[in-house]
């Protein structure tokens, strides 16, 4: 395993619009963390109700029949199998999927008994509502970016909105370690430019590749995306320190060692183009569309600051942020 650690974690007297941010995104989860737990409870009852499951999975697929055209061929496929009398397993997953078609939720109160059983569909009818209520007062629902709630308010707030604990540390932790090394370079104000227009511009990527998804965007990884960009290719041949653990208990099985930071981008790029490509648009839990549109925003942003410094005369960067190769040391 090898990991990024650049700079470390500066004091908030070396980066303090940084930590202000990091404060900010703290304020923000815990503030709603209790509501959306609650909330998140809630939801997690209704998708654990088979028959609930089932029934939407039975009117999403008689619906994705009648409205082929604007669907994948796979999920028409997974409809004509989940109509069948066999087909309850799929009725699950094409239930699943139903929530996230935002046509689909929008027009269910429009909807006619399709399924030929209209104490079922009635119920069931009944039973989304009280999820949409449930799901509308979610934070996450609050403060993400779906089809319907997506204008600049929301294209800023839910870079502050995170899932849980671990979806939270996971960003702090790398927002910490690349903005922190930015900062010194760029300044504060542009650490938050660039952290908001890099937050923007993942959004709006995202949208424009699922522009049915009725799941919110939420989370700062499509603006660290873009941190993480800006930061390869403004010290794209310098080398930067990586921590390295290897799951062999011997000597040298840890340590550190000076690479390139074009490593960190390729990684990071090939990772989420796997992961882009490799998932289905209509499975999909992380957003890694959101995620290449912050890192195509940064990698933009750190070109134009180079050739801004360059048509004005000066150095890329100043010696005092090199990040001086040194030899391997281990523990």
């Amino acid at each position: 395993m090898i990991f990024p650690i650049l700079s470390g974690f500066q004091s908030i007297f070396r980066a303090p619009v940084t930590w202000c941010l990091f404060f900010l995104n703290f304020a923000v989860f815990v503030l709603t963390f209790t509501q959306a737990k609650q909330s998140q409870v809630a939801l997690d009852n209704y998708l654990r109700d088979s028959t609930f499951s089932e029934t939407q999975g039975l009117v999403f697929a008689r619906y994705v029949q009648k409205h082929k055209d604007r669907y994948l061929a796979s999920v028409v496929q997974l409809a004509n199998q989940s109509v069948q009398p066999s087909g309850l397993d799929r009725r699950d997953l094409m239930g699943g999927i139903a929530l996230r078609d935002n046509e689909f939720i929008n027009h269910s109160d429009n909807l006619s008994d399709n399924i030929g059983d209209p104490v079922a569909f009635n119920w069931w009818r009944n039973q989304l509502a009280r999820f949409k209520t449930v799901r509308d007062s979610d934070p996450s629902y609050e403060l993400g970016v779906t089809t319907q709630n997506c204008d600049l308010e929301h294209w800023i707030t839910y870079q502050f909105a995170h899932s849980g604990i671990a979806h939270f540390t996971g960003n702090m932790l790398f927002f910490l370690i690349f903005a922190c090394s930015l900062e010194s370079v760029i300044g504060g104000l542009g650490v938050l430019a660039l952290y908001l227009l890099c937050g923007i511009a993942a959004a709006i990527f995202f949208t424009a590749m699922n522009d049915t998804s009725a799941i919110p965007l939420i989370g700062a990884s499509g603006a660290i995306s873009g941190l993480v960009a800006f930061f390869c290719v403004l010290f794209w041949r310098r080398g930067v320190r990586y921590v390295y653990f290897l799951f062999i208990p011997k000597k040298g099985y840890t340590g550190l060692v000076y690479l390139p930071a074009w490593i960190t981008m390729v990684l990071w790029l090939l990772s989420d183009l796997a992961g882009l490509w490799s998932t289905p648009p209509e499975l999909g839990g992380i957003a890694y569309s959101a995620h290449l549109g912050g890192e195509l925003c940064g990698a933009l942003a750190a070109l134009i600051f180079i050739a801004i410094r360059k048509y004005r005369g000066l150095p890329i960067l100043s010696e005092r942020y090199s990040f001086e190769a040194a030899s391997t040391t281990s523990t």
